[in-house]
């Protein structure tokens, strides 16, 4: 978002439908003036791909067998294993890779953020950490991309009691009205932060309740896709 009335993309892809010829994919490049706020989805999920991964990758405690070479190598050692993942599952190896091609479009457009705003979801911090490597790697970024967690940014709240404090209600956020409050006030938050690139990380219904809050006051660019 470049502003409080406008915002831009800085990639926008057209499907022309030309007499004769077929589809082609056209882009249209927007400058952006480093004041943009980036928001998008985390990576996809195993969950996405493979909806009984559980049960086919024998995951417990002492076992974990990829089946699969959009499956994980390994997964991260977490307090009641099966659990926690079952709730907050890690991304694919090709989701893994396509975060790290969107990284590289961010740093060759010279929209690199300042900070990264991402749920705690697993996901979420997969996707922040891999943008967050590939970007430092270049040391004229070594301070950019500091990931700060706001449990705000989640809509999935109810997940957390299993592997994180207990004094944290899992009934707070389940309710719609105080999923859309919670979002809204984090993102209010961002935006007042001082000028800079800044990169949020969520889930697609908080994606949803944000896009639904901008749609009154944002003039946005839109994806025209003709119908086959």
């Amino acid at each position: 978002m470049a502003d409080g009335t406008s915002a831009r993309f800085s990639r926008l892809a057209i499907l022309e439908d030309q007499v004769g010829k077929p589809k082609t994919l056209s882009f249209r490049y927007y400058p952006f003036e480093n004041r943009e706020l980036v928001i998008v989805r985390h990576a996809e999920t195993i969950n996405e791909v493979f909806t009984d991964w559980l049960q086919r990758s024998q995951l417990s405690e002492a076992s974990y067998v990829p089946f699969d070479l959009n499956m994980p190598v390994t997964l991260e050692r977490r307090p009641n294993m099966r659990k926690s993942y079952e709730f907050d599952p890690p991304i694919s190896e090709l989701s893994d890779t396509f975060v790290k091609k969107f990284a590289y479009e961010l740093k060759d457009r010279c929209v690199v953020p300042t900070f990264i705003y991402c749920s705690p979801k697993y996901a979420c911090l997969q996707t922040a950490m891999l943008i967050q490597k590939i970007i430092r790697h270049n040391l004229q970024y070594a301070n950019h991309c500091v990931i700060r967690i706001d449990p705000c940014l989640d809509t999935t709240y109810n997940w957390m009691q299993h592997y994180f404090n207990k004094d944290i209600d899992p009934s707070q956020g389940v309710y719609l009205p105080a999923m859309v409050t919670n979002v809204h006030a984090v993102f209010d938050q961002i935006k007042a932060q001082p000028e800079g690139v800044k990169l949020i990380i969520t889930d697609s219904l908080a994606m949803r309740i944000l896009h639904n809050s901008l749609e009154s006051n944002c003039t946005q660019h839109t994806i025209a896709v003709d119908q086959c």
